[in-house]
């Protein structure tokens, strides 16, 4: 199951994503899917996701948008948050475990 949504960049738009993302897990628990997915460590996870795409991606620019995906299987679900951002090549962040 896949459900996919494009909001602008606003704090407004960003919290209303987060709820109605939560009542999708509900639903999808319901139906036996996202077994091993915690209310918890989903929220946490497209709060933060959507947070950094929201100031660090798009600099709040409500021109710029926001696209979230979650793909629900039967144990696990996986978030992908997309945003208009310059972005930047991984190999270029330190690690943060190499401190």
């Amino acid at each position: 199951m896949t459900v996919i949504r494009t909001i602008p960049s606003t704090p407004s738009s960003a919290r209303h994503l987060v709820s109605e993302a939560m009542e999708y897990l509900a639903f999808l628990k319901e139906s036996g899917y996202a077994r091993s997915v915690t209310e918890f460590d989903f929220r946490l996870v497209l709060d933060e996701a959507v947070e950094n795409a929201l100031r660090h991606g798009n600099g709040c620019d409500a021109k710029k948008r926001i696209t979230v995906t979650v793909r629900a299987y039967k144990r696990t679900a996986v978030i992908t948050v997309k945003d208009e951002g310059a972005g930047f090549y991984a190999e270029d962040v330190v690690d943060p475990r190499a401190a």
